[in-house]
C-alpha cells in the first residue's frame, strides 16, 4: 500500500469509529431493549409465575393461586351462560308475541 491509501483508511476508520460511537451513545440502549422485546415475550411466563411465587406471603403457592383463577372462571362461565340463556329466552317470548 501507498502512503495515500494508508491516509485513507486511517481516515475511514476515524470515521466509522465516531459514527458508531455516536449511534451507540444516541441509540444504544433503544437497540438493546428493541433485541431483547423477543426474549422477553417468550420468557415472561416464567418470570410472572416466579415474581408470583417469590412475593406471596407463606403459606400460598401456586397450587392456592390455580385454585382461586380456577374457581373464579367456573363463576365467570356460569354469569356468561346465565346471560347467553336469558337472551335465548328473551328472543323466543318475543317472537312468540
Amino acid at each position: 500500500m501507498g502512503r495515500g491509501t494508508e491516509k485513507m483508511v486511517k481516515a475511514a476508520k476515524k470515521f466509522a469509529e465516531t459514527q458508531y460511537k455516536t449511534f451507540t451513545d444516541r441509540y444504544g440502549q433503544q437497540m438493546i431493549d428493541l433485541l431483547e422485546l423477543p426474549i422477553r415475550l417468550v420468557l415472561s411466563p416464567f418470570t410472572l409465575a416466579i415474581d408470583v411465587a417469590g412475593s406471596a406471603p407463606r403459606g400460598f403457592g401456586l397450587p392456592e393461586l390455580a385454585s382461586k383463577i380456577s374457581f373464579s372462571a367456573i363463576f365467570l362461565v356460569a354469569t356468561l351462560g346465565t346471560y347467553d340463556i336469558a337472551l335465548e329466552l328473551g328472543k323466543k317470548v318475543v317472537c312468540q308475541r
